[in-house]
């Protein structure tokens, strides 16, 4: 039997494609939060939320806080039925 076989017979993608496209997607995450860190474009609109909701904390921050911060944002793929 091959290794498809043996996993759920009615998953849409194999246990090693969904570890694949986790992977790739948690990859181009991770480079998109650097990407936006190195240009100072804020793609969270994190300023914008501190702003919001922490008003104080943002004026000691606002210029440098997008390199400040280090996110931890995690993809993970499960097949639905």
């Amino acid at each position: 039997p091959s290794s498809y076989q043996e996993e759920d017979k009615w998953s849409i993608l194999s246990n090693d494609a969904l570890k694949a496209l986790e992977s790739k997607l948690n990859e181009d995450i991770a480079t998109l939060i650097e990407l936006s860190k190195s240009s100072n474009c804020d793609f969270f609109m994190v300023k914008e939320k501190l702003y919001r909701f922490e008003p104080n904390h943002y004026y000691k921050l606002e210029k440098n806080i997008l390199q400040l911060l280090d996110y931890q944002i995690k993809v993970e793929c499960k097949n639905h039925h």
